[in-house]
């Protein structure tokens, strides 16, 4: 009897180093595994990053190209579009803003009561989306210097 159990003991004391080292060939392969998803993974971010860096490097090398052959009064009104917008929207914005003012003092309605109804949330969206696209990105340029 107690040969049989010594032999089994003897045969199951052999075999469990290599169950464990079956486990821990498992979980090392596992880590490689995750470890080569997360470099291929990397890797297309990567690429990505300098397809797009090669892209708007190519847009403005061709936009150069362009504006070296254009006229001058067509180069500096191609860069004041973007500001002249932004003017032209805010002062739509004032005047409606203004207009709303007038009609109810002409209506005889106290300004102080409606205050909020005539600038609201929205209204401090717009104008803080529009500040923070111009002057925003000046900020992100110095902390990336």
């Amino acid at each position: 009897m107690f040969s049989i159990l010594g032999s089994v003991i003897g045969f199951a004391g052999s075999t469990v180093p290599s169950i464990i080292n079956l486990l821990k060939a498992r979980q090392e392969n596992a880590f490689k595994l995750k470890m080569l998803e997360a470099q291929a993974k990397y890797k297309v971010q990567e690429q990505k990053a300098k397809t797009d860096t090669a892209e708007v490097a190519g847009v403005y090398a061709h936009s150069q190209t362009i504006q070296s052959k254009a006229s001058k009064w067509s180069v500096t009104l191609s860069s004041t579009v973007r500001p002249i917008v932004t003017y032209m929207i805010i002062i739509l914005w004032l005047a409606v803003k203004l207009l709303a003012v007038i009609q109810l003092y002409l209506d005889g309605g106290e300004l102080y009561k409606v205050v909020d109804k005539i600038f609201t949330d929205y209204d401090a969206g717009l104008m803080s989306s529009i500040c923070c696209f111009w002057f925003g990105s000046r900020s992100i340029e110095k902390m990336g210097k």
